[in-house]
C-alpha cells in the first residue's frame, strides 16, 4: 500500500512528498497525515493477516517453521519484492489486474492472466527445487 511505504520512509527519516516517481501524484494525494489506526485499508490489511491466521488454526495447519537457509530468506524476499511490484504495476491485485479486465474484455486481462498462471508454474517449480536442497 502506498501509505505503508510512505509511513516507512517518513519513519526513517525522508519525505515521501520528494518522490519523483509516476506515482508523486498519488503520493501527494495521499492521506498519510493519518496513523496506521485510522487509514481503512490498513485496518482491512490487518483483517485479512488475522483472519488468514485464525483460519489456518480452525483448520490445525499452523506452524512456524525455522528458515532453512540464506537462500530461502533471499528468495522469500525477492517474491514478496515482486508480488508488491506487480500488484502495484497491476494497478491494485488480481481484482484490478486480471478479474475487472477480463471482465471488460480488456487486452490487458488476458495479458495478465497469461503471465500469472507462467509465474505461478515457474515459481512452484522453484519452490519444489528449493526445498529438495
Amino acid at each position: 500500500m502506498l501509505n505503508w511505504g510512505g509511513w516507512i520512509f517518513r519513519f526513517f527519516g525522508g519525505d515521501p512528498h520528494s518522490w519523483i516517481s509516476v506515482y508523486a501524484t498519488e503520493i501527494a494525494q495521499a492521506n498519510l497525515s493519518n496513523n496506521f489506526f485510522n487509514d481503512a485499508g490498513s485496518v482491512r490489511n490487518l483483517g485479512i493477516i488475522f483472519g488468514g491466521f485464525i483460519s489456518a488454526l480452525f483448520a490445525s495447519q499452523f506452524k512456524i517453521k525455522r528458515i532453512k537457509s540464506k537462500k530461502q530468506a533471499i528468495l522469500a524476499a525477492c517474491g514478496g519484492f515482486l508480488m508488491g511490484y506487480g500488484a502495484r504495476i497491476a494497478g491494485g491485485c488480481n481484482v484490478g489486474g486480471l478479474f475487472t479486465a477480463t471482465s471488460a474484455l480488456s487486452l490487458s486481462g488476458w495479458i495478465f492472466a497469461v503471465f500469472a498462471f507462467a509465474g505461478a508454474f515457474f515459481g512452484i517449480k522453484i519452490l519444489f527445487k528449493t526445498l529438495e536442497d
